[in-house]
Order: C-alpha cells, then structure tokens, then sequence
C-alpha cells in the first residue's frame, strides 16, 4: 500500500509537517523540513542550519541552554487498537503477539519492543490499522488522542483500546534564544496556531 497512489493518499505519522505548514502560513514562509538526529538539535539551531525543530518530549537532552520550548498544545500518549473481542487488559498481554506501528513512530516501536510484540512496520498509521482490521496484526499502536476519535466512528466501533494510553508525549517547537526576532515571531505563531480550531 504505497502512501501515495491513483486509489489512495495516506497520511504520514504525527502532525509536525502538519502544524509546520500552518506555522509556515502564519509566518508568510512556506517550510522546508530538515530530518535531525536528536544529539544535532542545539547545534543545528544554534548555527542557523534550521529556525524551529518539532520535538516529542519527554526527549532526554533536547531542550539545552540557548534553547527555548514553546508548547503547541498537543499532548497525548501512545494506545493500541484492537479487535474488541481481544483478550489484551495490560501491556504485558502483547507479549509474542504481532504488533502494527508506522516506521516513523519510534517511542510506539519501543513500546512494542518493551512489551515483548513482534513488531511489523508499515509506512503510514493508516495501514497499520488497516492490517488490525483483517488479522494480519493482534493491535496497531497509534497516538491515543487520534484513536479516541476514530473509535467514534460508526465503522470502528467493534474496534477498541481497551489498554490504557502509555508514554505520554507533548509536541513541542524549539528555537533558539540567540535569535529574538525569529523567536518571538515564532512565539506568536504557536500561540495563535494553538488557539485555533485545528
């Protein structure tokens, strides 16, 4: 299932492309998005090579001194959805079982990985559930805040997350205080975005 065809568009894990683009929008600046490894946060902001970097905490290290956090609003831990007639209650209970996580959500491929799962990596949230839909996978573990809604619609309700949410992570944007103009054009950009409806 490729995340783009003629049949299909699936939406890529998380909402950092999604809030940078609405940032974007509010700036006058259309993004350019820079894959980080967490130890180049500071540095890279620091010399200018990025202005902001989209960050899920807790994340050891990531906020450093020269560094400020600005809260986006979005919080939420990792869930698992499954079958409703599953017999899963703890996170124990996914050990041996085959567990569906997108490539790009790495605190759930530990999560995973911590409960004892096989894991199946796929290429978009959406697929992931996809596979929990027909058997292929014992649960799909996705962000809860998403989950919760999904399960209110009608052709999900025989799905659930009957375990309770886990790691619990706040989607931050950081910046550095080097740079305070940008900063606080960015300040006013995530506090407007974070009132929106959206």
């Amino acid at each position: 299932m490729p995340l783009q065809s003629s049949m299909r568009a699936y939406t890529e894990e998380g909402h950092e492309r999604v809030l940078a683009r609405a940032l974007g929008e509010r700036l006058g600046a259309a993004p350019q998005f820079v894959p980080l490894a967490p130890e180049a946060f500071a540095g890279a902001l620091a010399t200018g090579q990025v202005d902001a970097v989209l960050v899920r905490e807790p994340l050891a290290g990531a906020v450093r001194p020269g560094t400020e956090a600005l809260r986006t609003g979005y919080r939420s831990g990792t869930a698992a959805a499954m079958r409703a007639d599953q017999p899963l209650r703890r996170w124990e209970d996914l050990r041996g079982k085959t567990v569906c996580v997108s490539r790009a959500h790495q605190g759930a491929q530990a999560l995973a990985r911590r409960a004892g799962a096989r894991l199946q990596l796929v290429d978009a949230p959406a697929q992931a559930l996809v596979q929990v839909r027909t058997g292929a996978c014992d649960a799909a573990l996705h962000d809860a805040a998403q989950l919760q809604a999904l399960f209110l619609r009608k052709e999900w309700r025989k799905f659930s997350a009957t375990l309770p949410a886990a790691a619990p992570a706040e989607l931050l944007l950081l910046a550095s205080t080097a740079r305070p103009q940008a900063l606080q054009a960015l300040r006013q950009a995530v506090a407007a975005e974070g009132r929106a409806p959206a």
